[in-house]
């Protein structure tokens, strides 16, 4: 694995570096996203997480990074469609 890091961050900063490995979380999260419906995510948030991580392991693993730990914090989507599926109906 460090032959791979070497390779493909040699000369970039900690800030370049960084950059990377979250626009490809990033991108493996929206990824997920577009492939599971609005319910699954809010109601199953840690098998959500669980699939985010599994899938981008893989993908940084070949540039040399292992991801050790992810979490999803929170979810919304700006409208407040998600927090209410996760609200208990009266």
């Amino acid at each position: 694995m460090l032959q791979l890091a070497r390779k493909n961050f040699f000369g970039k900063t900690e800030e370049e570096i960084g950059y990377v490995i979250q626009q490809t979380l990033q991108g493996h999260q929206r990824a997920l996203i577009s492939s599971m419906y609005a319910e699954e995510i809010e109601l199953e948030s840690q098998k959500f997480s669980r699939a985010i991580k599994d899938e981008a392991a893989n993908y940084l693993a070949e540039m040399g990074i292992r991801l050790v730990s992810y979490t999803v914090a929170d979810i919304w989507d700006g409208e407040g469609f998600l927090k209410g599926i996760g609200q208990k109906q009266a």
